[in-house]
């Protein structure tokens, strides 16, 4: 009787003992999680600040284009107002240019 005692007293003892190293396990395993868990939290963290960096980029790099556009219309705007006022000066130097031939002639027909 004390040897089945003694013997049930062992089993209890080495189930408390298995049962013991099975939650220090679970206890290893749940605070590898938790770092993990932490780790990707921060990771997390860090690619949503990249996202935002990225997209605010993107805003500013589509408002210089848009920007840049603008301007390069308002440039060729300004290249054909030139040119058109250039075309009218050399007219206008051209009838300048003619009307003084003409008086040149005028002048030395009179002479003769």
């Amino acid at each position: 009787k004390s040897k089945r005692m003694s013997d049930e007293i062992k089993d209890a003892i080495d189930k408390i003992n298995e049962e013991t190293s099975e939650l220090e396990l679970e206890k290893e395993q749940k605070h590898k999680l938790e770092e993990q868990a932490r780790k990707l939290e921060e990771e997390k963290v860090s690619i949503e600040e990249a996202a935002k960096k990225l997209r605010e980029e993107k805003a500013t790099a589509a408002q210089e284009l848009e920007e840049t556009l603008t301007a390069m219309k308002e440039i060729e705007q300004e290249k054909k107002n030139l040119s058109k006022k250039t075309a009218s000066l050399e007219a206008n130097l051209q009838n300048i240019s003619d009307e003084k031939e003409h008086t040149l002639a005028e002048l030395q027909a009179r002479e003769e």
